[in-house]
């Protein structure tokens, strides 16, 4: 009985153990994973920091003093956030992009080509600023 015990205490050692070193994978591979994603979004940030976009051309906008770039058709709320998120924020910044640039935002966005033309934005833009 007594070595019953024993195999019995050294077999829940062994599980334990393999738990133990299941555990620490995980976290390895949860680690890894973690970095990845945080590198991507590092790169993802670089690329749209090298849009390239004159912003003298069309001008600064901010996050306190923004329009509602919704008002135009063809921008919903998941592209006004991608144009947030590379500074654009104004009616008036898209009323004054230039072909080259609004090339630049369709790429920097990942819209297709032409998009923006397509759409007329900088035409619906320049509407409702009269």
């Amino acid at each position: 009985e007594l070595i019953e015990k024993a195999r019995e205490e050294v077999r829940r050692k062994e599980e334990e153990e393999e738990k133990r070193r299941e555990i620490e994978r995980r976290k390895e591979r949860a680690a890894e994973l973690l970095s990845r994603v945080t590198s991507e979004r590092v790169i993802e940030r670089e690329e749209e920091d090298d849009a390239g976009i004159d912003f003298t051309v069309i001008g600064f906008g901010s996050e306190e003093d923004r329009d509602n770039l919704q008002q135009i058709d063809g921008i919903g709320r998941f592209v006004e956030k991608k144009l947030n998120g590379i500074g654009i924020y104004k009616i008036s910044q898209i009323a004054s992009m230039t072909q080259e640039i609004s090339e630049e935002v369709n790429q920097a966005i990942g819209l297709g080509p032409g998009r923006i033309d397509r759409d007329e934005w900088v035409l619906q833009a320049k509407r409702l600023i009269r």
